[in-house]
């Protein structure tokens, strides 16, 4: 079959059909013609308001820049700018031209407390006293009757104003065992002396377990006000167990006149106004001073029944026999005479001494005596300090002349005591006295 296409969409049609069965043009006529259209001018393509762009050479390329380059070039030119700021400062620094510049972190202060199980339980050199009467403990087990009687209170001492104390966080305690019962501690011409400690036995007397007695001496050369958070005095015993103040915490102050000594009792219980006693199976107590006056962190350590064991006499060099006189720098001292005590009549003191200082200079000189100085060891190293405590004393000398005295000597302040039994001699020590420092007499008994 023919078929005719259509002149104006191009479809094949059959022949013979009068219009196109695609566009519905009619066959066998010429396709109908757009009429032309006149010619118009080219309309501009920019708006009225928008300036026109310069035309641009022929074969030139333009690269339009999208907002996130922007936005890392300023990223980059900001970091530059940090790292110059840095450089200059780092140099500024360096150079002294400005001060130290550190992140300051801000931090709550924290008091902290020495836990009870960390105290150093290191065995020292006995230095402990026969006890004396009352220094027992209550055996395990026994059963103690309530307390009787009204709570201890504090010797009778100078009139002191009480006022407020900040509490200042402890700091560390030495890692030594302390020093024994007699020998005192001293910074800056405040001296701390623990002169007597009983440890209370069964229910007698007060419901606190020990009674400790402190000695402090102005040895300034000034009056001085001394501060005393009570607190920050307390016991411990060699299974950790600590004793506070019987009071509580309790803050007190006192003016103190220079050469002058002040003496106070204080009180420990396991808590405040609780009846305790110390256990049997303890070894020894140590009695801690974390901040008084100008001294800190100081201990004393008291054995309880300790073993005594003989130690070796001192090179016969390093001692002389009693009537030699030791001199330093002008200052001649002389044991005269040692009296050891027997039995239990006469004197409370374990020992009489007598000694003389003599002023060897061309001048008069001031003999400054602080007793706690001069103190006693027998053979088997038990100590024997000042029977009254101790206490700080000048006089002056003239030149050539002479100044005679009497010190007596017992294991605690104002307390009976004798040599220990079986004792082959004594030492009589000078710690320092004026000018004269480090002297030993050795004294033997004969039995």
């Amino acid at each position: 079959m023919a078929m005719v296409p259509c002149p104006k969409c191009g479809r094949l049609n059959r022949a013979g059909a009068k219009f196109c069965g695609g566009c519905g043009q009619t066959l066998g006529a010429p396709a109908p013609t757009a009429p032309q259209q006149p010619q118009q001018p080219p309309r501009p393509t920019f708006s009225p308001q928008q300036p026109v762009a310069p035309a641009r050479p022929t074969g030139a390329v333009t690269k339009v820049m999208r907002p996130t380059s922007y936005l890392l070039i300023a990223l980059g030119v900001i970091a530059v700018i940090c790292i110059v700021a840095g450089l200059l400062i780092t140099f500024a620094v360096q150079s002294g031209l400005i001060g130290n510049i550190a992140l300051a972190q801000t931090e709550t202060p924290t008091v902290t407390i020495k836990a009870t199980s960390t105290v150093p339980t290191l065995v020292a050199p006995s230095t402990a006293t026969i006890a004396p009467p009352g220094v027992t403990v209550v055996p395990t087990g026994t059963s103690v009757p309530a307390p009787t009687g009204a709570a201890p209170t504090l010797a009778p001492v100078a009139t002191a104003t009480s006022v407020s104390v900040i509490a200042q966080p402890p700091t560390a305690l030495p890692s030594s065992s302390g020093k024994p019962l007699g020998d005192p501690w001293e910074t800056d011409g405040a001296e701390l002396n623990l002169i007597n400690l009983d440890i209370r036995a069964g229910s007698s007397g007060s419901s606190a377990a020990v009674a400790a007695t402190f000695a402090f001496v102005n040895k300034t050369g000034q009056r001085i006000l001394i501060e005393i958070d009570y607190s920050k005095l307390y016991v411990e015993d060699s299974q950790n167990a600590r004793y506070v103040d019987y009071e509580g915490a309790k803050t007190d102050s006192i003016w103190v006149d220079a050469g002058k000594r002040w003496d106070f009792t204080r009180y420990y219980s396991r808590a405040p106004q609780q009846m305790s006693r110390v256990p049997a199976s303890t070894k020894y107590v140590s009695v801690v001073v974390e901040k008084f006056s100008r001294l800190s962190n100081v201990r004393w350590r008291y054995e309880i029944n300790p073993v005594l064991s003989p130690i070796p006499s001192p090179p016969a060099s390093s001692v002389k026999v009693v009537g030699q006189p030791w001199e330093q720098n002008g200052i001649q001292l002389t044991v005269t005479t040692v009296d050891v005590r027997a039995g239990q009549g006469g004197s409370s003191a374990a020992f009489g001494i007598a000694y003389k200082a003599m002023n060897r200079t061309n001048q008069r000189v001031l003999l400054e005596m602080d007793w706690s100085d001069l103190y006693v060891t027998d053979s088997f190293g038990v100590r024997f300090n000042d029977y009254e405590g101790g206490g700080y004393d000048t006089v002056w000398v003239d030149a050539g002349k002479e100044h005679q005295f009497e010190r007596y000597y017992s294991t605690q302040a104002n307390s009976q005591s004798r040599v220990s039994p079986g004792a082959q001699y004594v030492l009589i020590n000078i710690r320092k006295f004026s000018r004269l420092q480090n002297a030993v007499w050795q004294y033997n008994i004969v039995r």
